[in-house]
């Protein structure tokens, strides 16, 4: 515990027929930690043709957990942050890769098209109920004028538009002189609502008029008729937008702990089979190299054993302390472990360095101490501290170390 644990140098070495296998066992085992080979002589192992089926289908599956995420009726205040919800276990069995890539068809042939459609037109919905607020918006500018809004645009003889202008004045003395008729009614301090009538012939000189933002419509019938019609429609909209959201969270509740877990194995095989990508191979066989603690190198050795019927050569030695490629494993007591944070945030120490974690998590609760040396304090932070741990603990690891 003084220093980090000592390594071993592990070289595994075994015909390809075992190498499957092999992977399988380690990678449940958690023992080693595998390292791209260097060995001169063989080749880089190649990317296993399997990478790309489970990656195609956990980005699949990530699509549709996310879409389904967003619309998940959650806890919220304080009452999300005392229970939160824990996420169901879901009970798998060993099965082949096939059976999973099978697995998680049916379940994506299942649910994914409604939920990508839904999304869109949860999309699409909500595009039309903003516009729907920009039509309206602009309609109860217009209101005043109590005219016909099929009037407004631009016909053979006639050309009429309606707007804005927060300079009447200016607005006026733009048209000066021209066969322009203006119809305004003041709708605030420094806004009035206008309408322009003029011939055909002077399209170019309303268009080019200052002090005049145009309001563009696309309605018939009186603004207040528009309006009313808009809103029926809104409410219309907003009623299957709640019937979509309402169909997605059936569905994330019911699939919710099927979806993570399937995606969870896809996400296992994956590295799995990204693994020998690192293996040094030859025309038969597998070059395994890596690092694992000392103290494991016998329940390796076994596992190398069991995987390839003894047929493999297992060698393993261990680093010396001055060694630079050993990678940093820290072991230490349980009531230290919540300090690796904090050792972490800086830089662990190198192999022949000491561990400090001990020596920093002794000082900083003296430290803590000398600075909050008020009982009451001390009682209060004592009382939340184990509350958190005893109600939130279990939801939470870093609240429980």
């Amino acid at each position: 515990m003084i220093f980090p644990s000592e390594m071993s140098r592990v070289h595994i070495l075994t015909h390809d027929r075992h190498s499957d296998k092999l992977v399988e066992l380690l990678h449940e085992a958690g023992l080693m930690e595998i390292s791209r080979s260097k060995l001169e002589g063989v080749e880089e192992g190649a990317m296993h043709p399997e990478v790309g089926i489970c990656a195609s289908h956990e980005l699949r599956l990530t699509r549709i957990i996310e879409i389904l995420k967003k619309y998940e009726k959650r806890k919220k205040g304080i009452r999300a942050a005392l229970k939160p919800s824990i996420p169901e276990k879901v009970k798998v069995r060993k099965t082949s890769l096939d059976k999973k890539i099978k697995q998680a068809d049916e379940l994506l042939e299942d649910i994914e098209g409604f939920v990508i459609e839904a999304e869109g037109r949860i999309e699409e919905i909500e595009k039309r109920v903003e516009a729907i607020r920009e039509d309206m918006e602009k309609l109860e500018k217009l209101s005043p004028l109590g005219i016909d809004l099929s009037w407004i645009g631009e016909s053979r003889y006639v050309i009429i538009k309606a707007g804005t202008s927060s300079d009447l004045e200016a607005l006026k003395e733009s048209l000066h002189g021209k066969d322009v008729y203006i119809f305004s009614e003041q709708i605030d301090k420094d806004t009035w609502v206008v309408l322009l009538v003029a011939h055909s012939s002077l399209k170019e000189e309303i268009e080019s008029v200052k002090s005049f933002d145009e309001i563009e419509v696309h309605a018939g019938g009186t603004p207040s008729n528009a309006i009313n019609s808009l809103i029926k429609e809104k409410k219309e909209l907003e009623k299957k937008k709640k019937k979509l959201i309402g169909s997605l969270r059936d569905i994330y509740r019911e699939r919710k702990a099927i979806l993570f877990a399937v995606r969870e194995e896809m996400q296992i095989e994956k590295q799995r089979r990204e693994i020998p990508e690192r293996f040094g191979k030859t025309a038969y066989t597998s070059l395994i190299e890596g690092w694992c603690l000392s103290e494991d190198e016998e329940k390796l050795k076994d596992i190398v054993e069991k995987a390839t019927d003894g047929e493999a050569f297992f060698s393993s030695k261990k680093a010396d302390r001055s060694s630079e490629e050993a990678p940093i494993h820290l072991k230490m007591p349980e009531w230290a472990n919540s300090f690796r944070t904090f050792l972490e945030l800086f830089a662990l120490p190198k192999y022949n360095e000491i561990n400090p974690s001990m020596f920093l998590g002794i000082s900083f609760i003296l430290f803590f101490g000398i600075m909050l040396g008020d009982a009451g304090y001390g009682s209060i932070i004592l009382i939340a501290s184990l509350a958190a741990y005893i109600k939130l603990g279990k939801y939470s690891s870093m609240i429980k170390e």
